[in-house]
């Protein structure tokens, strides 16, 4: 394949990396990247004046229920590797999620800080054995 053809492929690749739509209670944003062929997507909403949230989406959830078989045995480990990451653990929603004041954590660093807890989090069974655990 020659340089153009590479070239216009990944610059198509690239225009649809990410996809943004808003509601009356915030934005979901959804990637070009996948955890374990899921689409990954985010819910960014404003809590407080300057306070922003940043939460998985169900595919996380839908995914750990699988690979732990009942992630509610995990709460102990999830809650440390979420707090590791800055990271919080809603178990009730299933979901992890990063609050922060906009001066103090960018956007990019909330998501990457999340995708990192959601990388450790999401090889729990697989790749990550804990004694006495399913």
């Amino acid at each position: 394949m020659s340089q153009k053809p590479l070239l216009d492929l990944c610059e198509r690749v690239m225009n649809n990396f990410v996809r943004a739509k808003g509601d009356h209670w915030g934005l979901h944003i959804a990637l070009g990247m996948f955890f374990d062929g899921e689409g990954m997507s985010y819910r960014l909403e404003e809590v407080a004046p300057k306070t922003l949230r940043l939460s998985t989406g169900g595919s996380f959830s839908e995914w750990l229920a699988y690979a732990t078989l009942d992630y509610t045995e995990y709460k102990e480990e999830i809650e440390a590797v979420a707090k590791r990451f800055g990271a919080e653990w809603n178990e009730e929603k299933g979901e992890l999620f990063i609050q922060f004041k906009r001066n103090e954590l960018s956007i990019g660093e909330a998501y990457f800080r999340l995708a990192q807890a959601m990388g450790v989090i999401g090889n729990f069974r697989y790749y990550i054995h804990f004694p006495g655990k399913a």
